[in-house]
């Protein structure tokens, strides 16, 4: 993804126990994450998950959590996307939605 780039996920499962995400990513850069789910009315909830520095080499990123997404699991929002932006040059491969949150 080039500086300034934002790529959005197609809308992936989601419940009450996915408690967070991770992907390997590449730089140098950085890169802001952000979740959004949908509800059962149709409205919109958006999780600002940070921003993370992405080295030069592939690596794995700090767990990025979904707690806002949960809370509007009730309301029947099932799936979520994830939304990247890039500042730098950065690569990003295997988004993994984290059932146990690596325990």
């Amino acid at each position: 993804m080039p500086h300034g780039a934002t790529a959005t996920s197609p809308p992936v499962c989601f419940g009450l126990l996915t408690p967070g995400i991770k992907m390997f990513a590449s730089g140098p850069g950085t890169l802001h994450v952000q979740v959004i789910a949908r509800g059962f009315l149709g409205g919109l909830s958006v999780l600002d998950g940070g921003t993370v520095t992405v080295g030069p080499g592939w690596s794995p990123t700090i767990d990025f959590g979904t707690l806002l997404s949960q809370l509007n699991a009730p309301l029947g929002s099932k799936s979520i996307q994830i939304q990247l932006t890039a500042a730098g040059n950065v690569q990003v491969d295997d988004i993994y939605i984290d059932p146990f949150l690596s325990r």
